[in-house]
């Protein structure tokens, strides 16, 4: 059982949370669950591995990548169906599906000579956001930059765009839309 409590550990720290399976943290502490149901180090381990598998549900949720992330939480809740944690991760998976988020780019010259094409794409795309209720983040350089696309989205518009602001390259709108299909 030690042996097994190592080996589910390692495969752990390495990542290797349900593949290769046999080499797995979920295969491996479910061996030692057989034996030892009710070790206090198993039970912790169980309850390790199952924040790990929580933990990459996350990561899959940030990155968009929903059926993965489905995938992991359902080995999370097989592993540890009282785990604490499930119910909120389980929301915010549910919450991430309700979503389809799309990277708009927006040229550089184009943004740092505020031109008026730009300012009239923005302003255009500003009353589809609200129209359709989508969340923003924009991306810029600086302040001055992403203060200037949020006023140009916020022109023609008499709702508030729900934005937040991010500061690196390339400079983009990262729009998260509601999916129609739901």
């Amino acid at each position: 059982m030690v042996e097994l409590v190592t080996a589910a550990r390692k495969a752990t720290e390495q990542g290797h949370l349900v593949s290769p399976f046999p080499a797995s943290a979920v295969h491996l502490t479910q061996q030692a669950l057989q034996q030892s149901p009710d070790d206090d180090t198993v039970i912790l381990l169980r309850s390790d591995v199952c924040e790990s598998l929580l933990a990459a549900t996350l990561d899959l949720i940030s990155q968009e990548r929903s059926d993965p992330a489905s995938e992991m939480l359902k080995h999370a809740r097989a592993l540890d169906p009282e785990h604490p944690n499930l119910p909120a991760v389980a929301r915010r998976l549910a919450n991430a599906e309700l979503y389809v988020s799309e990277n708009l780019y927006i040229h550089p010259p184009d943004l740092r000579n505020r031109s008026a094409f730009l300012r009239e794409q923005l302003a255009t795309l500003g009353q589809r956001i609200v129209a359709e209720q989508a969340s923003i983040r924009i991306r810029t350089s600086n302040d001055s930059a992403a203060r200037w696309t949020y006023q140009q989205l916020s022109q023609k518009v008499d709702l508030r765009i729900s934005a937040t602001m991010e500061y690196g390259a390339p400079p983009a709108i990262i729009i998260r839309w509601p999916r129609k299909d739901r």
